[in-house]
This record gives C-alpha cells, sequence and structure tokens, in this order.
C-alpha cells in the first residue's frame, strides 16, 4: 500500500497492509530494561538522513544498548532492504517495530483515550501523536526516549536512569527524556500518563509535550522555580 506523504497526516497509523516490520504489540516484543527508543510518527514509511543520522549515533555511543526505532506507519519490504534502514540493520544493537497505537495502548491507563481518535481533531496531528506515544512507551518498557533529530556525541549513561533536560528556565524539553523501572521512575511516568489522559488539548502546539512534563515535574518538586529543582526537592527524581 502506497501512502502519499501528507504533512499532519496520520491515516497511515490505521493501516496494516505492506509492513515488513515486526510489531511492538507480539508477545515477544519484550525490550531490554534501559533501551533507547525513537519514534517516527509520520507517514513517510521510511527515515530521512537526518533522521538515520541520529540512530546511528545513539547506537554507536550505546554498543551494549538496544535501540528502537518504532514506526508508525507500514514499511515496506523494498524500503526495509534498499533504504537507510538497510544500513541501521547493520548495527546489532538496532531494532525495528511498528506500533499499531490503539494496540499499543492497550490495557494500559490511556487506552479508553486513545480509542476515541484525539488526534484526528488536532492542528498538529503528527506531532500530538508523537507526544503521546513517547510517554506510552516510557509507561510501559521504561528506558530512555530521543526525538529523531537528537545526535547524541557521547553517553548518555552517567546521567543516570531519571533525568530530563531543560528548554528554558522553567520550561522542560520533551525530546530527551529518561524514567526507569524504579519507584522513582514508575511515579514519574504514571503521573505523565495521568496528565496526558486529563489534560490532553488538540488544539495547543506544545501542551501535551513540553508542557505535560513540564506540569508534572513542577509538581513533584513542589516548587515552579526550576533553579530550585535538586533530588531534594524532586523527592529524588533529579
Amino acid at each position: 500500500m502506497n501512502f502519499d506523504f501528507v504533512e499532519n497526516s496520520i491515516s497511515c497509523h490505521y493501516a496494516n497492509e505492506n509492513d515488513a516490520l515486526p510489531s511492538a504489540e507480539d508477545k515477544n516484543f519484550i525490550p531490554r530494561p534501559n533501551s533507547i527508543f525513537f519514534h517516527e510518527t509520520s507517514c513517510r514509511g521510511g527515515l530521512n538522513s537526518r533522521q538515520a543520522c541520529a540512530i546511528e549515533s545513539a547506537s554507536r555511543a550505546h554498543p551494549s544498548r538496544q535501540i528502537y526505532v518504532m514506526f508508525s506507519s507500514p514499511v515496506s519490504q523494498v524500503l526495509y532492504q534498499r533504504s537507510s534502514i538497510t544500513i541501521l540493520r547493520r548495527f546489532p544493537n538496532v531494532k525495528f517495530a511498528r506500533v499499531h497505537i490503539n494496540e499499543y495502548a492497550r490495557n494500559t491507563p490511556l487506552e479508553a483515550m486513545v480509542a476515541s481518535a484525539p488526534f484526528n481533531r488536532s492542528l498538529w496531528q503528527v506531532e500530538h501523536t508523537s507526544d503521546i506515544l513517547r510517554y506510552l512507551t516510557l509507561y510501559k518498557w521504561g528506558g530512555v526516549y530521543l526525538d529523531t533529530d537528537v545526535l547524541v556525541v557521547k553517553s548518555l549513561t552517567p546521567l543516570g536512569y531519571n533525568w530530563v533536560a531543560k528548554e528554558s528556565d522553567g520550561i522542560i524539553n520533551a525530546a530527551v527524556i529518561a524514567i526507569s523501572l524504579d519507584q522513582i521512575g514508575r511515579k514519574l511516568a504514571e503521573a505523565l500518563i495521568n496528565e496526558v489522559n486529563t489534560t490532553y488539548r488538540p488544539d495547543l502546539w506544545n501542551h501535551n509535550g513540553p508542557g505535560a512534563i513540564t506540569r508534572v515535574i513542577r509538581k513533584m518538586c513542589r516548587t515552579s522555580n526550576s533553579t530550585e529543582w535538586s533530588s531534594y526537592t524532586c523527592q529524588g527524581w533529579l
């Protein structure tokens, strides 16, 4: 099945034909703890050179960790074998999977919300789907989420298991997030899932991404003043 790529289209998310990738909902799909995840939520059906470079950089910087590239669209056998994906497949720690969003959210607190297809009402369907999927993935598996334009120049491991990056004073950047499966990580992941489940807005650009995690961190840290955020004020999280 061929998709005419239209910016902001998510029609591919509900397609099941011509897909060469294993399903992320399969019972055998069990990412290792502390894996690194990328989500590709457009309907391109592949990766551009910048995205491939970002994924390669994460793989090279973390040879002992699994790197998962999660596609919301079908990837054809031709693209799987004759594109930048082929180059990335040479790295033993890079894995690919297809996300079927309704099934992926099943048996999670976001099941009903995702099934109601709120993204179809969004002004930024691709981006808002990505916002939800990154939090859902970290809720399900833990690990590190990276945007597909994030270039990794050295290992992220020394940063620990639970951390985020500031975009500006008081605003968290949702492009790079680490949430573990420990008690603190579970608390944050559950808070994020609850936040997007109850406050999702289709009409605001950053409300469901940076906005959601910023609101949660402010609550967990008991202060909105980012200069005061620390392991002590943030219940051991930062």
